[in-house]
């Protein structure tokens, strides 16, 4: 069985409410939001999750052999995604509380939540996820769903984990965009591409193509797709429904920052079709687990992964300036995300 769990990075290195959860906040004292700005790496060491905020590490409780993979932090809470390989169990902790995430929107016990992706949008959390219901019908035992703090909108109940592959999750205004590829259970080949506002899904009409997923903030919004004969990026506004051709291959993910687009790929970052960024640095060739910026964008940071190397190694980067390196074989860990909360 295939399950997309967000496997860009692990290989680079109908509504319906939830009835007993209308929001899902741990009751405690908030920490004031100034006490939660700082830059976040995401990531495990000594087979144990963990964070580092300005360089400072944060050991996620009862995190034994998970990878935290992914982070986000509001004004007043931070939210640390972790998977476990070896079990197949995917975790989040709030506040450093963890939990299964079916745990953690009070599903029942016979129920397992595959994490897909996940959003913050002015405090508020997104969590897009596959529900796995033994007790459905088998048309409907798949169920690809989001939460926005605790409250669950559905997409698509399917028979076949392997019939879609969601890409990412974003939020434009008010509204949720989901990009999703629909397969074959059997070749894995796409039949379709297109993208869930809300719970209303759109075709691109467009079977064979690669897509990245869909990008946005308040005054912006693209689809990102790739032609896999070209390996060339193309967009297309969904604000104004214009198209536009990029020289840029292997793409990973788009976001907005002060008027300019950025594109992260496999091993290059592009500032408005303008490669800022290149796959070589100290006589090693790199592959970029992530990239972020302040909200001015004066700031740059980048986990960059040396798979060439001896030993192997991931680092972080600020402004081009190495903070920290992990090395497989000695430190037994790795980073995988950053968020820049300022």
């Amino acid at each position: 069985m295939r399950i997309l769990l967000f496997t860009s990075i692990i290989l680079l290195f109908s509504c319906s409410g939830n009835d007993d959860h209308t929001e899902n906040q741990i009751n405690e004292e908030l920490q004031p939001s100034s006490a939660m700005k700082g830059v976040y790496v995401a990531g495990s060491e000594n087979k144990q999750a963990c964070y580092w905020k300005d360089n400072e590490k944060v050991i996620l409780s009862d995190g034994n052999n998970i990878s935290a993979i992914k982070m986000f932090v509001s004004d007043h809470h931070s939210y640390v995604i972790g998977i476990d390989m070896a079990e197949g169990a995917d975790y989040i902790w709030q506040d450093n509380i963890k939990k299964k995430i079916s745990d953690y929107y009070n599903l029942p016990a016979s129920n397992k939540v595959y994490f897909q992706g996940a959003h913050l949008y002015n405090n508020d959390f997104y969590l897009l996820g596959m529900i796995h219901n033994p007790d459905e019908p088998t048309a409907n035992k798949y169920e690809v769903c989001y939460w926005k703090n605790g409250i669950k909108t559905s997409l698509i109940k399917l028979d076949s984990p392997d019939k879609i592959m969601t890409r990412n999750i974003t939020v434009h205004k008010s509204d949720v965009y989901i990009a999703v590829s629909m397969t074959d259970q059997y070749t894995w080949k796409i039949l379709d591409n297109g993208y869930f506002k809300n719970s209303q899904y759109t075709s691109l009409n467009k079977p064979g193509y690669y897509l990245s997923g869909v990008y946005g903030n308040d005054n912006n919004l693209k689809l990102m797709y790739r032609n896999d004969v070209a390996c060339k990026i193309n967009t297309i506004d969904l604000l104004d429904n214009s198209s536009f051709i990029q020289g840029i291959s292997n793409p990973f993910k788009m976001f907005f920052n002060n008027g300019n687009s950025y594109v992260q790929g496999l091993s290059d970052v592009w500032k408005n079709n303008t490669k800022i960024h290149a796959s070589y640095d100290g006589g090693f060739y790199y592959n970029i687990m992530d990239f972020e910026l302040n909200k001015t964008g004066t700031d740059s940071y980048m986990i960059k992964g040396y798979a060439t190397a001896n030993p192997s190694y991931t680092a972080v980067f600020k402004n081009n300036v190495e903070l920290k390196r992990m090395t497989y074989t000695i430190d037994d860990g790795n980073m995988f995300d950053i968020f820049v909360k300022d």
